[in-house]
């Protein structure tokens, strides 16, 4: 099941309508107008996803 494991934990960052939206697998999570504080955000959400998510590899990312 290591394509499911993989599409686990998605993060994207999209601009909507002058605020940022944070998006988990395609769902959204959270917006807001700091861009800044939202990626500081991103970045520890995927920190913490990867150490759920640390079977045998990590990706690329």
């Amino acid at each position: 099941m290591k394509l499911g494991d993989a599409a686990k934990g998605r993060i994207q960052l999209q601009p909507l309508g002058g605020r940022w939206t944070l998006f988990v697998d395609d769902k959204s999570v959270i917006s807001t107008t700091d861009r800044h504080w939202l990626r500081r955000f991103a970045v520890t959400l995927r920190q913490n996803l990867s150490k759920d998510h640390s079977h045998e590899h990590n990706g690329h990312g």
